[in-house]
């Protein structure tokens, strides 16, 4: 009785304690999902903000020019009003000789501002200028090219809860009771030496069909060798610097923790390259994955584990 209302209690902790960190997960994600709205809105505030600029800028300089032309009419519009005025004077006052004179320098005016008038013609001073919005974004079809900013999954992981049975707690006190061996009492035999890994190897695991990956902190790499030990390829890690190295068999995945950086590299066997980087709040010096969960020593610290 007491065993079972002690596993009761125990339950009833964790499910509490898993309400309340469901509540907080909530609210990160919600903070995450308004962050993501904010950075959008900046972004397009800004795009805002620029276009206009460009606008009235590409305005201002098209009225300058076309105010440039104006004053140049009006000037010329002013000098044939007083030709006229004073071609109608000479017509009433002045000799033969004088208005012959005054229509020959009349037509040497005319000349000049007919090749005014030719002049804007030929250029682009009269060309009709209009505002044209170009390399606009098809807001008809942002709900298809951006369906959503995210998604919200729900992972499952082991339970947490330790259940003791009277059963197991009698097994556990047997075991106990077995006498350990000590390790010296061992004695290592070398099966295989195997030097196509090169230099600077601080880790190494088992892959399938016996082949071996090696994370050589020297060559910043992943080295993978045959069953044979010959050398099968390598992953560029640069600019990282790998220290370790497990490996994930269900998804194929390589987990490397850096040795100058707090980052853990997530890359693909097939195709032999970093697919991802995890950021953690200190340096890992060795890392290992088990049941669901990968587990990874800091330098400084406790062992921790990271759920999948």
């Amino acid at each position: 009785m007491n065993e079972t209302a002690e596993n009761i209690k125990r339950i009833r902790i964790n499910r509490e304690e898993n309400l309340k960190s469901l509540q907080e997960e909530k609210k990160k994600i919600e903070n995450d999902i308004l962050q993501t709205r904010i950075k959008i809105n900046n972004h397009l505030d800004k795009l805002q903000a620029d276009l206009i600029q460009t606008l009235y800028a590409k305005v201002e300089k098209e009225n300058e020019k076309i105010q440039q032309v104006l004053k140049s009419l009006e000037k010329k519009q002013c000098q044939i009003k007083e030709y006229q005025n004073t071609f109608e004077n000479i017509k009433k006052y002045a000799t033969d000789v004088q208005l012959f004179l005054s229509m020959k320098l009349m037509e040497t005016n005319m000349v000049k501002d007919e090749e005014f008038i030719r002049s804007l013609i030929e250029s682009e001073s009269l060309c009709q200028v209009m505002l044209v919005m170009k390399d606009t974004f098809d807001t008809e079809t942002i709900t298809v090219s951006m369906p959503y900013i995210g998604e919200v999954d729900v992972d499952y992981s082991p339970s947490q809860v330790s259940i003791m049975k009277k059963k197991e707690k009698q097994a556990q006190m047997m075991m106990t009771k077995t006498t350990i061996r000590s390790i010296a009492n061992f004695a290592l035999k070398i099966e295989k030496k195997i030097s196509a890994c090169g230099d600077g190897v601080t880790g190494c695991t088992l892959l399938p069909h016996g082949k071996i990956a090696f994370a050589n902190e020297q060559e910043r790499n992943i080295t993978v060798v045959k069953s044979d030990g010959s050398l099968d390829f390598k992953i560029d890690l640069f600019p990282y610097i790998p220290f370790d190295i497990t490996y994930i068999s269900k998804y194929q995945y390589h987990c490397c923790p850096s040795n100058a950086s707090n980052n853990i590299l997530k890359s693909l066997i097939e195709l032999k390259k970093v697919l991802k980087t995890y950021d953690i709040d200190r340096p890992v010096a060795g890392i290992s994955y088990s049941e669901k969960r990968l587990f990874y020593a800091p330098k400084k610290g406790n062992l921790e584990c990271k759920l999948r």
